[in-house]
């Protein structure tokens, strides 16, 4: 399970797409690769998550975490958020 300071969340990125390829989640972790001092958290899954995993593999601002459950929970956790990334 993932847990953030409430210090670092206000400047991270949240993406909650499903790790498809037709979802191209994978430009997104390529532009935060060039972009080190922005964090990018991941919260979900699919049939993506190995590949972009090793895509995100040198990067610490990178971070694959756990699905977010409940719609209305996970709506609460993205206010905290500097950008939402949906698909």
């Amino acid at each position: 399970m993932l847990v953030l300071e409430k210090s670092n969340i206000s400047s991270s990125y949240l993406c909650t797409a499903r790790l498809d390829s037709l979802k191209r989640v994978d430009l997104i972790v390529k532009a935060f690769l060039s972009m080190p001092d922005k964090k990018l958290i991941v919260t979900s899954g699919g049939p993506e998550l190995d590949r972009l995993k090793r895509l995100a593999r040198d990067a610490s601002n990178v971070i694959f975490a756990d699905w977010v459950g409940e719609r209305g929970a996970r709506e609460e956790r993205a206010q905290q958020f500097e950008a939402k990334i949906y698909y």
